[in-house]
This record gives structure tokens, C-alpha cells and sequence, in this order.
């Protein structure tokens, strides 16, 4: 089941392209193309705003005299430039502590930004394949707004919570079963790739489920009997993500044409929209 999910997620992503050209929604290259932009430029000015307020009090902390005529092995000397080079290591520390959060943030930011034109990405790729309309409601698009940012802070604190996890799993490990680590380390990284491969392939399948009103709670359990078509969708995601710039503008387009191919193709859901009044029913 998650080998069959998993190999839909990657054959209907590699349509996803062609799938794009053909029906002329390449303008929606655009909208990323803009959120890339400020983003970039809100983070350099917001990483060189918070080094200079961080390397202030760290500068001042290790300040010392430069010694005078002192000899290279003299303590002061030594002292002197052991506190130099831990005042530039700490700075060093603060640049990648805050680009790795960034990176880490970046693709729930786009995720939570991006919803709702990808959201109607979604909608107009399942018109395409199936002919259903689905009648535009200011009142239903926030919603829809508001259910996505909801979802991905859920997404993001327990993805989080299980990164915390593993890293104190493989520090006990490294502390009291050493040998072990050899094996728990390299394992660690490939779960928790695939873990986030799962959150992010699960935002571009939400955008379905919420067309088709199926509340947050019957989409996670959906997200959950079709882990491999996630898994997969998201992998695309992540391996898009490590490209600077252009993957924030590939990685949310494609993932989200690729995830509503797959869904439509296997139509495990159905709804009847009218109104306020709703026929859901939900196909394992």
C-alpha cells in the first residue's frame, strides 16, 4: 500500500511538468517568484540586523588587552587570542544557528503564504480533469486560509517535537551505547528526511481535501493510510527546497499539480458541494 502511494506520488509528479505547459498555468510560477524575492531580501537584511545586535554583547564579553611584547607561548598572549578566536567562532555560531532555522522555517513560511494560490491551483487542476466546478466564496476562502495556517503549525510543532526527539535519542545513544551509534545516527537522517518528506507532501494533498470539505481530522486520517503517495510528494519538496531561490518557486507549483494528479487519478474521495449543503464520503 505505501509502495503503490509512494510509486503514484513520483510518476504523477513527473507529469505534473508536461501537465503545466499543456494547460497554460505557467503564470502561476509567478506568485512564488514575488514571495522569493522578499523573502530573500527580508532575511539578508533581518540576518545582518540581528548578527550586529548578537556580536555586540558577544565582542564585549571577550574583549581583552592586546598584550605588549609578550612571547607566543606567554599565558597572556595565549589567553589573548584563545578569547579572539572564541568572540569570532561565537559569531560564526549565531550565522548558521540563524540560517538553519531559516531554511528550516522557509518551507512552512512559503507552505502557510502559498496556500491560498495553491489552494486554487489545486482547484483549477481537478476542473481540468474532471469537469467539476467549484463556485468561488469569499467566506470559504478564508476558511480555507485559516485551516492551512492552522495545519501547518500542527505540522510543524510535531515535526519538531520529533526532531527534539531523535536528537536526544541519538545523544543517549552516543553517551551509554556508542557502538550502536554507528547504525542510529545514519538511520536518524533518513527518518527524519522522510518525516518531513510527510509534512510537506501532506500540505499539498490538504488542498484537496479541504475542496472537498473534509474536515482536518478525516484529511490526517487519509494523510495516514496513504503515507507513501505523501512521503513521496514531499520528497520532491525537500530536494527542491536545497536549491537556492529556484526551489521556492518550483517546489510549491509542481508538488501541488503533482499531489492533485495523483488524487484525482485515484479519486479516494468524492463530495457533493452545494450550498451548505454537504454528501461527503471518504473511500479507503
Amino acid at each position: 500500500m505505501i509502495f503503490n502511494g509512494f510509486l503514484s506520488g513520483v510518476t504523477n509528479y513527473f507529469k505534473s511538468f508536461s501537465f503545466i505547459v499543456r494547460h497554460r498555468l505557467l503564470h502561476f510560477f509567478l506568485y512564488p517568484l514575488v514571495l522569493a524575492v522578499l523573502m530573500i531580501t527580508v532575511f539578508t537584511f533581518s540576518l545582518v540586523q540581528m548578527v550586529d545586535l548578537v556580536s555586540e554583547p558577544i565582542f564585549r564579553f571577550f574583549e581583552l588587552e592586546s598584550p605588549v611584547d609578550g612571547e607566543f607561548y606567554d599565558w597572556e598572549t595565549i589567553k589573548y587570542w584563545l578569547a579572539n578566536f572564541a568572540k569570532y567562532a561565537s559569531v560564526v555560531v549565531v550565522y548558521v544557528l540563524t540560517i538553519y532555522l531559516y531554511f528550516k522555517l522557509q518551507k512552512y513560511i512559503i507552505l502557510i503564504l502559498m496556500a491560498p494560490l495553491m489552494a486554487l491551483l489545486s482547484e483549477r487542476v481537478d476542473e481540468i480533469l474532471s469537469g467539476n466546478e467549484f463556485p468561488f466564496s469569499w467566506p470559504q476562502f478564508f476558511k480555507d486560509i485559516w485551516r492551512g495556517v492552522v495545519l501547518s503549525i500542527r505540522n510543524f510543532a510535531i515535526e519538531m517535537g520529533l526532531i527534539v526527539a531523535t536528537w536526544l535519542l541519538n545523544l543517549v545513544v552516543s553517551l551509554f551505547f556508542s557502538p550502536l551509534s554507528v547504525i542510529v545516527a545514519p538511520l536518524s537522517v533518513v527518518f527524519l528526511f522522510l518525516l518531513s518528506s510527510f509534512y510537506y507532501g501532506a500540505a499539498a494533498i490538504d488542498y484537496s481535501a479541504e475542496r472537498y470539505r473534509l474536515s482536518v481530522k478525516e484529511s490526517v486520517n487519509y494523510l495516514h493510510k496513504n503515507r507513501g503517495l505523501a512521503i513521496s510528494n514531499g520528497l520532491f519538496f525537500q530536494l527542491w527546497m536545497y536549491i537556492p531561490f529556484l526551489g521556492m518557486i518550483i517546489a510549491p507549483v509542481t508538488c501541488t499539480v503533482g499531489a492533485t494528479l495523483a488524487i484525482n487519478k485515484s479519486r479516494p474521495f468524492t463530495a457533493k458541494i452545494s450550498g451548505d449543503k454537504r454528501q461527503q464520503n471518504i473511500s479507503e
